[in-house]
């Protein structure tokens, strides 16, 4: 019998992403994002918008999430654009996110659910440790 031993950051998929800004006077910034097949939605932090942006943008929409910390809800939803600069750092993604409002401090400022993963066509090749899209694998 193989007993394979691998350790929890061995198994997290972690990707970075720039969201657009409606306003020209926001500089450029990375979120960090994880990639979780066991969320079925794509989840993004309120924090990450302004005002402006939110305000504009959102549309009601509440959704519970149960999860193995509990239970929470989200109020909003938005479209959101941004790139993958890892895979294609030009091609521009428009989405509709679920909106976390909560004010905890979180690990991630996005999570992709299985909704977006499949939408794009990711592909998490565990044998290999990659994550792979548009002909294009990361680590």
């Amino acid at each position: 019998m193989h007993s394979a031993s691998t350790s929890s950051v061995d198994l997290v998929t972690e990707v970075n992403v720039v969201i657009k800004s409606s306003s020209a006077n926001k500089p450029v910034k990375i979120y960090r994002v994880l990639v979780d097949t066991g969320c079925s939605r794509t989840i993004v932090r309120r924090s990450v918008f302004n005002d402006t942006d939110f305000r504009s943008k959102r549309t009601s929409k509440e959704t519970i999430w149960n999860t193995n910390g509990g239970t929470f809800l989200t109020k909003h939803e938005m479209p959101v654009t941004f790139t993958l600069p890892e895979f294609a750092p030009s091609k521009e993604i428009t989405w509709k996110m679920a909106v976390d409002e909560t004010e905890t401090n979180h690990k991630y400022d996005m999570i992709i659910g299985r909704d977006l993963q499949q939408a794009l066509g990711f592909d998490i090749l565990w044998s290999k440790g990659l994550l792979i899209w548009d002909g294009i694998s990361i680590p």
